[in-house]
């Protein structure tokens, strides 16, 4: 799915808590996020990011 909620598992795999400071993300995580956005982008304007 083109949603957040992989950012939202890793962070409850972390045990944050929700109220501090979250955890750094990984960049598997970064690069994800990255890609699911290209692909909305690409879906939205029938173009490519790069």
């Amino acid at each position: 799915p083109l949603d957040k909620q992989f950012i939202r598992n890793y962070l409850l795999s972390t045990n944050w808590d929700g109220k501090s400071v979250p955890p750094d993300l990984t960049s598997e995580i970064v690069k994800k996020t990255s890609e699911i956005y290209c692909e909305i982008y690409r879906i939205i304007t029938n173009e490519s990011i790069s």
